[in-house]
């Protein structure tokens, strides 16, 4: 790759907070839903610090769907659903080079949220 060249998730990072218009001009379908799964896997592991590389990966594969599971006062299972497909799975070789590129850009990412929250753009809830 040349120099001047930029991966991806370099651009994917651009236009982070941009919105749905501005991104369709700047990124491709394949971006895009690139940055739906970078987004999901943020979320995920902004609410869960400890969660493992392990689940993101089960999660990219799986399309973004959980198994939700109800279960009655004494803890028995009464029903298991899985939610529907947030985004089209990905083979593990791909869900694995999101994951990378997700903790190389994590810092800078994290950096910019940090520096929304001061100028407080987002909500308080963010902040916390």
């Amino acid at each position: 790759m040349a120099k001047n060249d930029i991966t991806v998730y370099e651009k994917i990072e651009k236009h982070l907070f941009h919105s749905i218009d501005e991104t369709k001009l700047a990124l491709s379908e394949k971006d895009q839903d690139i940055k739906k799964r970078v987004l999901l896997c943020v979320s995920k592991k902004m609410a869960n610090p400890l969660m493992m590389n392990s689940e993101l990966i089960s999660f990219l594969m799986e399309g973004g769907s959980v198994e939700l599971v109800e279960k009655d006062k004494k803890g028995k299972v009464i029903s298991k659903t899985m939610t529907d497909v947030l985004f089209t799975p990905v083979s593990q070789s791909q869900a694995y080079n999101d994951i990378a590129g997700i903790t190389k850009h994590a810092k800078k990412v994290l950096k910019l949220l940090l520096r929304i929250a001061i100028r407080r753009e987002l909500p308080p809830i963010w902040i916390k």
